[in-house]
């Protein structure tokens, strides 16, 4: 079975069990089987051979044994307190997430979930909006599954005091894992947050993570973003992070990769 099959079968998996973001999957879907994988004619992709990644050994599958006592050995030092935001293989999982803040400060809830409720709206204008500066196969694989991800929202006026901190945990115990975390932030007017991500692979097998993180800030919010890489050999990363700046507002990125 070919890579493309696997991801077939995922979508038409995925596609049967209907919600409010199938459009948006069926559309990205088609844009993933027009363009398909990037090729060396890809300017931004020339030099990573991003299609020699893919293969049929890859698990899309979200079965995994993970739990609270698996992930605390690698949670941040001294940020136990923060608010903790979970992927389990690409798939946000509510039962390992905390949030400290009060929900007058912050609201966190899955994406499907948020494209269904008061937050539809902002979700149907925004989500995706990355696609218009990153319009390749890569991002529209992503976007045909992201209703597997997080949506996080920012109060207008208030100040998120720790930390968000997003774990991206990724199972290779059983194999090669391919995962597609997504996640959209709507940092309302005058809010203040830090958002932190951070990658750990258990298991020695091969792992791929094709991410895209959508930022969306509104008039004098400030948002620091930070991203840790630090998932050791045999791991291939993928990460579109972009920040859309709604109004004047203030907004810092800094990724540091580890290896090893």
């Amino acid at each position: 079975m070919e890579a493309t099959t696997l991801l077939q079968n995922a979508f038409d998996k995925q596609i049967s069990s209907s919600d409010s973001l199938g459009v948006f999957h069926a559309d990205n879907w088609k844009n993933f089987s027009s363009w398909g994988l990037p090729a060396i004619k890809h300017e931004e992709w020339k030099y990573a051979r991003i299609r020699n990644v893919f293969n049929d050994k890859m698990i899309l599958s979200d079965a995994t044994s993970i739990n609270a006592e698996s992930i605390k050995p690698h949670l941040l030092k001294g940020n136990l307190s923060n608010n903790a935001i979970v992927f389990v293989n690409g798939i946000y999982n509510t039962t390992l997430s905390s949030i400290t803040e009060l929900s007058t400060t912050i609201e966190v809830k899955p994406l499907a979930v948020a494209a269904e409720d008061e937050d539809a709206a902002f979700v149907k204008a925004h989500l995706g909006h990355s696609q218009k500066y990153h319009p390749d196969g890569i991002n529209a694989l992503n976007a045909a599954f992201a209703s597997s991800g997080v949506y996080i929202k920012i109060k207008k006026g208030k100040k998120v005091v720790h930390p968000v901190v997003v774990y991206h945990i990724t199972d290779t115990t059983t194999g090669f894992m391919f995962s597609q975390p997504r996640i959209l932030v709507n940092a309302e007017a005058a809010s203040e947050v830090v958002l932190l991500e951070t990658y750990i692979r258990l298991g020695s097998n091969e792992s791929l993570t094709n991410e895209v993180f959508e930022i969306c800030a509104a008039k004098d919010a400030i948002v620091n973003y930070i991203k840790i890489q630090n998932e050791g050999n045999n791991a291939n990363h993928v990460g579109t992070t972009h920040i859309r700046q709604l109004e004047k507002c203030v907004t810092h990125a800094v990724t540091l990769t580890l290896s090893g």
